[in-house]
């Protein structure tokens, strides 16, 4: 398996699973330098290899960088950080969903030796949304704070946490969406958590986090 969120991507909306200019960014070229060689090798060596591609990656256990302090400021009762502008629409995968997905692949027949598929997860259209739907998990009302990108770009000098936003930041500058429907349509049983459980369990893990 390879799992590849959408730091490949240069176009900013995706349909389907397929990268349609290559990226910017060295994290996102390294990315897909990777799944060029294991493409390679599973159509020389006729061995399976499964990509899925996600959105930005929450549930318990997670404890990404740029998502992460989203759900620790909802739970402070602070504004949430939104990178650039909270106007944009963005997806986020619970990490469960994506779970699932690869299992299910990896057990369904007829399937090709390169498999690339997608995990949409919930698209929220505007920051906002995305504020509503924490503070709905949490029972307050949670409102965002666009941290502007040149800030971003100069914590990026020293801090790792920014710097690893600031190679993604193109995702958050123009909407990001996926489509799942070749997804759904080889797994035809699979439907993803409801965002409202999602959500609660990811905050309950929150809790109990260091």
């Amino acid at each position: 398996f390879f799992f590849q969120a959408e730091d490949g991507i240069r176009d900013h909306c995706v349909t389907g699973v397929q990268t349609c200019a290559l990226p910017i960014y060295p994290l996102g070229r390294v990315r897909n330098l990777v799944e060029d060689h294991l493409q390679q090798n599973a159509e020389t060596c006729n061995v399976r290899t499964i990509v899925v591609r996600h959105g930005d990656l929450y549930g318990p256990g997670v404890n990404d960088p740029i998502v992460a302090p989203m759900f620790r400021a909802a739970l402070a009762g602070t504004a949430i950080p939104w990178p650039v502008s909270g106007g944009n629409a963005h997806a986020f995968t619970f990490v469960d969903d994506v779970a699932t997905v690869a299992v299910g692949l990896l057990f369904a027949a007829n399937r090709p030796v390169w498999d690339v598929v997608a995990v949409a997860g919930e698209s929220f259209l505007t920051g906002d949304d995305w504020a509503g739907a924490l503070g709905k998990a949490v029972g307050r009302t949670v409102s965002t704070r666009s941290v502007p990108a040149w800030w971003i770009r100069l914590q990026a000098l020293w801090n790792r946490d920014a710097r690893a936003l600031a190679e993604v930041l193109y995702q958050w500058e123009g909407p990001l969406l996926l489509d799942d429907t070749r997804t759904r349509r080889v797994l035809p049983d699979w439907a993803p958590v409801p965002v409202d459980e999602a959500l609660a369990r990811t905050f309950a893990w929150y809790r109990g986090a260091p």
